[in-house]
């Protein structure tokens, strides 16, 4: 029995369900963000005119629109004018450069051995190999995003903001990450051009276009 054993062959599968631990809630505080501006500038050109955005503690709202319209500035608006501590955001950009890759894995060594742990349990939910991600020097985009996730999943947070999370994510990967934030009770801006993802997840709309005027 025990060659048997032995002998048997034995696959290593990655991944599993997450959770969105939700941060406390600030009585003091009526919304997490509340952004109004003139004009929303990219360089010389502007993107839009007249912004007033209000993100409260239960906010679920998409962002779409055409490319080139200003969504992710405008995503990249509203988290410059949160008003809470930065700890409590969960942040995916659409890209990470390689500077920012560079950042995150080296926060990341730098944790202690339980947190650390913690963290590579959860970025092996989302299908990575840990051992392989601390070895390596620069995380592909998609293991820079998964990474990205798992450092916002390992802490509480009442605000989600995704810049088309579908980007460079694996299918398994997304399914996850749609039934972990379908569950989650916090606040969500998402930025996306999957329509079925957007309808599971928010319950509001805010259409960006190209037309300034």
């Amino acid at each position: 029995a025990e060659h048997a054993l032995d002998a048997a062959p034995v696959t290593r599968r990655r991944g599993g369900a997450l959770t969105i631990a939700r941060a406390p809630a600030r009585a003091s505080a009526p919304h997490l963000c509340r952004l109004q501006a003139a004009q929303l500038r990219a360089g010389d050109r502007v993107l839009m005119r007249e912004i007033d955005v209000c993100v409260q503690r239960d906010t679920r709202l998409h962002i779409s629109g055409p490319n080139g319209a200003g969504k992710s500035t405008l995503l990249r608006a509203i988290e410059r004018a949160v008003s809470l501590p930065r700890e409590q955001l969960l942040v995916l950009p659409q890209e990470l450069g390689e500077a920012a890759c560079r950042a995150l894995l080296e926060r990341i060594r730098a944790l202690g051995p339980g947190e650390r742990g913690q963290l590579l349990a959860l970025a092996a939910r989302l299908g990575l190999a840990p051992s392989r991600l601390l070895d390596s020097q620069l995380p592909s985009p998609g293991e820079a995003r998964k990474l990205c996730l798992a450092e916002g999943l390992s802490r509480e947070v009442a605000l989600v903001l995704l810049d088309e999370p579908e980007n460079h994510l694996d299918l398994p990967a997304l399914e996850r990450l749609e039934q972990c934030l379908a569950e989650y009770q916090g606040a969500l801006v998402l930025v996306t051009h999957d329509e079925a993802l957007a309808q599971t997840l928010c319950d509001q709309r805010l259409e960006v276009s190209r037309d300034t005027t």
